[in-house]
């Protein structure tokens, strides 16, 4: 049975906005609170997918979900993973059915906090509080996003595998070798040879 550690997904959301340096009312959080939603996912499960419209963010407080691509050949990669305190299916994804096709899959048992898309671009466009962090956490995404494609753009096994390792380490810890092979961009046994004789 998978290991699910005790958590309140709302706790951790807020701390995590106390933890980014914003000041937020009492009264501002529970409006906001109430009308977000705690969800969980089991492992493998789809959380957003080509055709279905995400209306939420989903901020993730445990577990490790990933954007998963599906290439027409039928390969999938991985292009990033979502780990707890990042913001992920916060778009819709494409419906044009000639680019590939993008998931977020729950490459672990997941649980977090969907926000309302109303209220995320509300806040982010206009908000103070909430607004703030909102803004904050996409800087931080933004900046995560552009050093993961420096060291993807290598195309290095080892350079990857170690970002994996500095920057995500729950993902090491967490998920299954077949997801980190498709994040890396080799075979699950080509995973195995590189890690029996990596340094």
């Amino acid at each position: 049975m998978e290991h699910r550690t005790e958590s309140n997904p709302l706790k951790a959301l807020r701390r995590d906005i106390e933890a980014q340096n914003v000041e937020l009312p009492q009264s501002k959080w529970e409006e906001v609170s109430s009308i977000c939603q705690v969800i969980s996912y089991e492992k493998k499960a789809e959380i957003a997918a080509r055709q279905k419209m995400t209306p939420s963010v989903l901020f993730v407080t445990n577990g490790v979900c990933a954007d998963q691509i599906t290439r027409p050949e039928g390969q999938s990669v991985i292009g990033r993973f979502f780990q707890p305190g990042d913001f992920c299916a916060g778009t819709k994804l494409s419906t044009d059915e000639h680019t590939p096709a993008h998931n977020i899959l729950a490459t672990t048992y997941v649980e977090g906090v969907l926000i309302p898309m109303a209220l995320w671009l509300t806040e982010y466009f206009d908000g103070g509080g909430i607004g703030l962090y909102a803004r904050k956490k996409m800087f931080q995404a933004h900046n995560f996003d552009i050093d993961l494609m420096r060291v993807k753009t290598l195309n290095r096994t080892f350079d990857t595998y170690e970002f994996l390792k500095t920057r995500q380490p729950c993902v090491i810890q967490l998920v299954a070798q077949i997801h980190i092979a498709q994040f890396l961009g080799i075979t699950p046994e080509g995973l195995s040879r590189f890690l029996r004789t990596k340094p």
